[in-house]
């Protein structure tokens, strides 16, 4: 089967740019956020579903962000060996040409604190290798360097380098797709248009903090950014949401309860129409329509990925990320039901 690769460099467009630029800086805040709730020794299944609700990202944008960090780590991981190597090639060569300087020259003592660093670098690498620790600095050390040589680095203000600074920070997204997915990526979907155009379908976190104007109803309340060569329109789900209503809420409270409550360990799971029936006082059959119909109501709003077996994921995972369930919806459910 061929595959093909498609590269592209998108023109500036003021209705689609604020979007892209909090995708990004978004993206990249959860990302450092996760590196170091990892290196705290806290474990990744645990923090996703805290993730979803604070950030506002979907599972399989989280599922992006943490498949970006993991390359980020193993990269370090691979290349620190050859640098421990290299390291210990360059402090061996130090050596002989040290012994070939008469003591007391200031080449002597040039040379002999060169061998110092060098060795004072090999052993944090050992180090970090034997304990497993990851040195990992978000917009690259050379940039973050740089503020403390403003003029030489071409800076007229330190206030201008912070600018850069978390600019490149928070400059890319990664989009995670599955090939049970429709066209292979539910969060980016490239379609080919009558005439030859390609429109680019961008699924999107949460984002009511964006400036006014910046995202037009138009009615779709699709959750996506579309781009093509002609001029198309920028919209969001947390402006176009489906209603619900309190048996609505009251029965996604209880499928969802997983998802919801603290005290639930290992990865959380939708609970079964029979086991959320019960939970409730309704019949089994109720509760399988009732969440068909929420399922259609949104999948008739545009947004993807709520038909085949993970639908029931991706509704929670939706609900949760767009704060239209939260854990004030628990006190719904029957009392006598919560204490079991």
């Amino acid at each position: 089967m061929m595959q093909r690769t498609y590269e592209t460099r998108l023109p500036g467009d003021p209705n689609r740019d604020p979007f892209l630029a909090a995708y990004a800086d978004l993206y990249e805040h959860a990302e450092r956020t996760l590196f170091a709730r990892l290196c705290a020794g806290e474990p990744l299944a645990a923090l996703k579903r805290a993730f979803l609700v604070r950030f506002g990202l979907t599972a399989r944008q989280f599922n992006a962000v943490a498949a970006t960090l993991r390359g980020k780590v193993s990269s370090i991981e691979e290349r620190r060996p050859d640098l421990i190597e290299n390291l210990e090639r360059r402090i061996a060569r130090a050596k002989k040409v040290l012994k070939q300087i008469p003591r007391g020259a200031t080449l002597y003592h040039q040379k002999r604190r060169r061998l110092g660093v060098l060795e004072q670098r090999v052993q944090v690498l050992r180090a970090d290798e034997k304990s497993g620790r990851i040195r990992l600095c978000f917009g690259s050390r050379k940039l973050f360097r740089a503020q403390f040589a403003l003029e030489a680095n071409g800076y007229a203000s330190h206030q201008e380098w912070l600018t850069h600074w978390r600019t490149s920070r928070s400059n890319q997204f990664f989009v995670l797709g599955s090939k049970d997915e429709t066209a292979g990526c539910q969060g980016c979907v490239a379609t080919v248009e009558h005439d030859g155009t390609i429109t680019l379908r961008l699924r999107l976190p949460e984002f009511d903090d964006l400036p006014d104007g910046a995202d037009e109803d138009d009615g779709e309340g699709a959750p996506e950014v579309a781009q093509s060569t002609g001029e198309r329109r920028v919209v969001t789900s947390t402006k176009h949401r489906a209603r619900l209503n309190d048996s609505d809420r009251l029965v996604l409270a209880a499928r969802f309860e997983e998802y919801l409550t603290w005290r639930h360990a290992g990865a959380p799971s939708p609970r079964t129409a029979k086991e959320t029936a019960e939970r409730i006082g309704w019949q089994a059959h109720t509760v399988a329509k009732r969440c068909e119909n929420i399922r259609d109501r949104y999948a008739r709003l545009g947004v993807p990925g709520l038909r085949g077996g993970r639908a029931l994921e991706e509704l929670a995972a939706l609900l949760i990320s767009t704060g239209e369930l939260t854990p004030e919806d628990l006190r719904r459910l029957p009392e006598k039901a919560a204490a079991e």
